[in-house]
């Protein structure tokens, strides 16, 4: 889940990487990656502004001459730990020859992620913040429409019948995976892929269309 894609999905899409490397966005880079440690550390709401800027090796002041207010740094804190997260099961999915391979590849990596990981517990808190968070909401309803998107077009491009309702199912069952596997460690996404090919009739990686060159 922002005016722009998280990293891992702007990269998956061939979209550059616009990060600053002036001193202004490497403190504002610092002070996101603190507030990523702090909230792991500390809970949602337990975070405090000597805490971040501490961790960020800043003066205090420099919290809010980058950022507007906690709730804003939160924010794209949690953006920033979520294309961290989604970066290698993203990529699988999207790389892959056929839309069968790119989904067992997806959820090897997702079976790689620690559900109970600092990252994933942050992002876990993020979602239930966001019902109250109407800003922090839009961001993660951008960046998860976008990877929708992105899924769609690959199975568009595959000759799936119904890109846009598989792409939410999938979306759908990879955030299921890691609901259940928070809860029960024993769950193996790895059985998954072929269960999703053949309920949303997603096409065979046999008969697959060749995908058309850029």
């Amino acid at each position: 889940m922002l005016g722009h894609m998280p990293k891992a999905i702007a990269q998956a899409d061939g979209r550059p990487n616009t990060a600053r490397s002036d001193g202004v966005g490497t403190t504002r880079d610092r002070l996101v990656t603190a507030m990523g440690v702090a909230l792991a550390r500390s809970g949602w709401n337990g975070v405090t502004t000597r805490q971040v800027a501490t961790l960020a090796g800043v003066n205090q002041a420099l919290v809010h001459y980058h950022f507007s207010s906690m709730d804003a740094l939160r924010r794209e804190a949690t953006v920033e730990l979520l294309a961290q997260e989604v970066s290698g099961p993203t990529l699988a999915l999207l790389g892959a020859p056929t839309v069968r391979e790119g989904l067992r590849a997806c959820l090897a990596a997702l079976g790689e992620l620690d559900p109970r990981s600092d990252t994933s517990l942050v992002l876990f808190e993020a979602m239930l913040a966001s019902a109250r968070d109407p800003e922090l909401r839009t961001m993660l309803h951008r960046a998860l429409v976008s990877f929708r998107d992105l899924v769609a077009e690959r199975i568009r491009h595959d000759g799936g019948s119904d890109p846009a309702g598989s792409a939410i199912a999938i979306t759908a069952a990879l955030d299921g995976v890691l609901l259940h596997r928070l809860v029960d460690r024993e769950v193996d996404p790895s059985h998954l892929a072929d269960a999703l090919v053949a309920a949303l009739q997603l096409p065979d990686g046999d008969r697959a269309p060749a995908r058309s060159k850029p």
